[in-house]
């Protein structure tokens, strides 16, 4: 009987095995239980598997610390420097010190090192931050590009502090620019911009 339960068990624990090959005993005994439990175990690991991927994702997406994101997709003819990219938002929360993540999702056909680009926020109409800089999208001395490739798209990450405080309530109103040498910038697919409080 001993012997009986242990292949019961294993029997349990991978349904996915043929019961065929056991004694007759065996299998009335595992399909009594399957249907006196009514539990279908190939269902519960599939289940287990969905709900573990679901939570991977919603994990790696979410980041306690940004507290505003926004994509702005760019057109397949360029990136024209009179077309600014603007978006507002209420603040819901206090914000000491924070910081503008700006992530460029572009071809690895780009023809520059640098990105420039041009940044202005205003809280409750008022300018509190103002700045023209370079965000470094290849490796000078070493040469290939920083960041991180998926198929036929680079992504760089670039962080600025941004020595401001907002309080709940704040109107807040962002723009940004390419600065280049080009009137018509090709290559850069998205600008990603992200509001990170510390």
């Amino acid at each position: 009987m001993a012997r009986i339960k242990t292949r019961l068990v294993r029997q349990i624990l991978n349904p996915h095995k043929d019961i065929s090959k056991y004694s007759l005993p065996v299998r009335n005994i595992i399909k009594r239980r399957s249907v006196r439990t009514g539990i279908n175990f190939r269902k519960i690991r599939f289940d287990a598997f969905v709900i573990t991927c679901i939570l991977g994702v919603v994990t790696s997406c979410s980041d306690p610390g940004i507290v505003y994101h926004h994509t702005f997709q760019l057109k397949e003819t360029g990136w024209d420097r009179e077309a600014e990219l603007s978006d507002h938002w209420i603040a819901d929360q206090d914000l000491t010190q924070p910081s503008l993540v700006l992530k460029v999702n572009f071809s690895p056909e780009f023809g520059y090192q640098n990105l420039y680009m041009t940044a202005d926020i205003s809280k409750n109409s008022t300018p509190v931050f103002s700045d023209t800089f370079s965000i470094q999208l290849a490796n000078s001395r070493a040469g290939g590009w920083l960041g991180v490739q998926r198929n036929d798209q680079i992504s760089v990450l670039d962080t600025i502090p941004l020595g401001t405080t907002w309080i709940q309530g704040d109107e807040i109103e962002i723009q940004v620019g390419q600065f280049s040498r080009e009137e018509l910038l090709m290559g850069i697919h998205e600008i990603e911009v992200s509001i990170l409080n510390p």
